[in-house]
């Protein structure tokens, strides 16, 4: 994948993530998006900056070939991780070795992150059909269920 293909397709997910986080209450927040062609393993992953409202949303080198059930789903996944963002920082910042042992830090951080995941994942599942398909694909034109 060439450079400028992956400056196209990351300037086409963050159209739809924009509308996507607008209808997700995160208005306020700038997103950036890297398309990695060679890291696998995910869909996408979101990496907030502490303390600010920026984001980088990074595309996994398949996302364009999921279906665009699965695409809209990862993108609504990662966009709700950042209502979660400032309880994270208060476990992972605020509360860490420096105030408990790092052997609770560690149960209590590694606890939070499966909940937090789980939660993040039953949402994501239970609301994405509320927005559109990502417009690139065929199914853009089907209008979203609501509930």
């Amino acid at each position: 994948m060439t450079s400028d293909e992956r400056e196209a397709i990351a300037e086409e997910i963050g159209d739809y993530v924009v509308a996507l986080a607008a209808n997700l209450g995160l208005r306020d927040w700038v997103f950036t998006i890297r398309v990695n062609p060679r890291k696998k393993g995910y869909q996408a992953m979101v990496v907030p900056t502490q303390g600010r409202r920026i984001a980088q949303i990074r595309i996994g080198p398949e996302f364009k070939t999921l279906s665009p059930n699965t695409q809209r789903n990862a993108i609504v996944h990662e966009l709700l991780h950042l209502h979660h963002r400032d309880t994270a920082d208060l476990i992972r910042i605020r509360l860490g070795p420096k105030v408990m042992s790092q052997l609770l830090y560690d149960v209590v951080w590694a606890q939070y992150k499966e909940l937090e995941e789980l939660a993040t994942d039953t949402l994501a599942t239970a609301i994405d059909r509320m927005f559109p398909f990502p417009p690139w694909s065929e199914a853009a034109d089907v209008e979203p269920t609501p509930q």
